[in-house]
């Protein structure tokens, strides 16, 4: 289903009503920051679990890891250090894998609020055709980079209720598309809301 939306602060508020202290999965990159800029002391995530869908294979304190922003998020008060799961390595760790995956499959989560990249990715899933059924494991990014990374299952996002994505611009026309002719997509069709911004499209 399409939603579509005025600006990212509606976009806010809509994905913070459907939450409702669940346990939620959320993605980095630049999409994402532009929706929970709108957090607030009275519209914060304290009470909910959350978990980081990918990561970047790269050094802790670089630019380019996702988690250093949810680490601002958590120094203002906005979402839990307790209750936020992350995966913390900076390279392949396989035995520290397995521990996190432990970690993560000891939690159902809900709902969740993903950004769709370039060549229609999803977080970390650049192949939606694996056969994986671990809840995380290693990925590899052929056009972009960093390369190295770890990311969610396609699996554990169909185990939410809700699945969340949100659109840009650059991927409206091309990228959603071919998203939706993935068997992920049409497995998942009815529990998917694609949120996009009006205002930034012609003749919609």
């Amino acid at each position: 289903m399409n939603l579509f939306f005025k600006n990212y602060k509606s976009i806010f508020n809509y994905f913070h009503k459907n939450t409702n202290n669940e346990n939620i999965i959320l993605c980095g990159g630049n999409t994402i920051k532009k929706v929970l800029f709108y957090l607030s002391k009275n519209l914060n995530l304290k009470k909910n679990r959350i978990l980081l869908s990918d990561e970047r294979l790269v050094k802790e304190n670089s630019k380019f890891r996702n988690d250093i922003y949810y680490k601002k998020l958590i120094l203002r008060n906005l979402i839990s250090k307790k209750k936020f799961i992350f995966y913390k390595k900076s390279a392949i760790d396989k035995l520290y894998l397995d521990k996190f995956i432990k970690t993560v499959e000891l939690n159902k989560f809900q709902t969740c609020l993903l950004s769709l990249g370039v060549n229609a990715h999803l977080a970390g899933i650049f192949n939606f055709n694996d056969k994986l059924e671990r809840s995380y494991y290693y990925s590899e990014s052929k056009k972009k980079k960093p390369k190295d990374r770890v990311t969610i299952s396609s699996n554990k996002i169909s185990n939410c209720k809700k699945i969340f994505i949100l659109v840009s611009k650059k991927r409206f026309k091309t990228d959603l598309n071919k998203f939706k002719k993935i068997n992920f997509f049409k497995k998942n069709k009815k529990k998917i809301f694609f949120l996009i911004l009006r205002n930034q499209y012609k003749n919609i």
